[in-house]
Parts: C-alpha cells; structure tokens; sequence
C-alpha cells in the first residue's frame, strides 16, 4: 500500500494568526475550507474525540479525511471549546488539555457547519455510532437538526467479518493485526487516516478472512489487558492544585 501521506493532498488549516486572539473565536477560516472538501468528495471518514464526561459529554476535536471516488483529496481537522474541563482520561488518551482548547472556538460555531456540510455524503468511521451519537448531542444542544444515518459504513462491522476470532476489535488491535500500524495516536484526524488505512486493507483482501492462531489470540488478549489497565491507571490520575 502507499504511504497516506503521498496519497493525500494535506490541506493545513489554521486560524489567522494575530496579536489580538479576540477575533479567533469569533471568525472560522476552516469553515470555508470544509465547505470547499465537502462539495469536492464524495465521503468523509470521520472521527470525534470527547472530554470523556460520559453523562455529559462534549465534543473537544473532529477530524476527517475526505474522498472523491475511493481517493483522498483532503484533511480536515478542528479543535472545539466544549466550555467545560476535559477529563484527566480524555486529556491522557487524546493529549489534549484544556489549555490547547482554551481559545478554540465554542461547538456553536463548529458544529452547524460540519453537519451541514456532511450531510449528503457517505459517512465513514470506526464504531462510528459513538461519534454520530457525539455529534447529535451537540445539534441537540443548539437545537438543530442532527445527522441522519441512512448513508452510514461502519469499519468496525467490517472488521468483525475479516478477523472473525479476534478477541478485541479496537481500531488499535485492528491496525496492528492487518499491519497496518502499530500505535493508535488518539486525535481525531489521526483516527480517522487509520480508520481509512484499516478499510482499504480490508477491501484488498476480497471477502478473506484472517483466522487468529491461539498465539496470536493470546498475545492480542494481554495487549489488551495492557491497555485496559493503562486507561484505568489515567481515570484514577488526580490533579495536583
């Protein structure tokens, strides 16, 4: 397979940079550049991460590569101010804190314009329902309208039929079963390239299955066991003042 990075044309999106961050939240250029990709593709493959306040959770980053006939034609990627803390897990999993989000604009000014601009594409992502789910929450909230889901795939449901004995199905074991990767990086944009490099292996392989041998069912088992003990050692993190 190619290298993403020589398959995709990266589009950088940032703010206007200026000495008075007053206007940063209250102007978007990336709006204008998600218009532009979304009218452009055909799919977006996407992926959110949350302040982990399952309750009550908000919406911190949204990523999305975008296609036009199974090709990449461009990244897009936002960091959102949830106006409340991220959680000391979330902070762990994603790297990001609330300093980095801190003069990011707020979702009422992110979210319209993502799902408006999505809307008639095909949506793509891993256990992608969470991330659907996230984002209604948050139309919710500004009372609009969310994502419909009548044009929707799944990788994770995919990935269930081509490692059909895999103990786990987290896009990281995923990855590194179809050695694809070997890290999962946990920001959204990145997620979102992994979730795409998954599928398109996935695609190669015309309906094959990968059966796992013991050993190898055992090693994806303790690496998980790893990684569960790891996210619990993050949620029991206390913040020194």
């Amino acid at each position: 397979m190619r290298i993403i990075d020589k398959a995709i044309k990266r589009i950088k999106l940032s703010f206007h940079n200026n000495t008075q961050q007053t206007s940063k939240i209250n102007t978007l250029p990336n709006n204008a550049k998600l218009q532009t990709l979304s009218m452009e593709a055909d799919t977006i493959i996407f992926d959110t991460e949350t302040t982990g306040n399952f309750s009550d959770q908000r919406i911190i980053e949204i990523g999305g590569l975008f296609l036009r006939k199974g090709v990449p034609i461009g990244e897009w990627q936002q960091l959102i101010n949830p106006g409340v803390n991220i959680t000391h897990f979330s902070q762990h999993l994603s790297g990001i804190n609330d300093a980095m989000i801190a003069n990011e604009p707020p979702a009422s000014t992110v979210i319209p314009w993502f799902i408006n601009s999505i809307q008639n594409l095909t949506i793509v992502g891993y256990n992608v329902n969470f991330d659907i789910n996230a984002l209604n929450e948050e139309a919710n909230r500004l009372g609009m309208s969310g994502i419909s889901v009548s044009n929707v795939i799944d990788v994770i449901d995919i990935a269930r039929q081509s490692l059909p004995n895999s103990p786990s199905y987290s896009l990281e074991q995923v990855a590194i079963l179809l050695n694809v990767s070997d890290t999962e990086k946990h920001r959204a944009l990145d997620d979102a390239i992994l979730t795409w490099k998954c599928w398109q292996k996935m695609e190669s392989m015309n309906n094959k299955q990968i059966i796992l041998s013991q050993e190898q069912v055992t090693t994806v088992s303790q690496r998980n066991s790893k990684i569960r003990n790891d996210k619990n050692k993050a949620c029991s993190f206390k913040q020194v003042s």
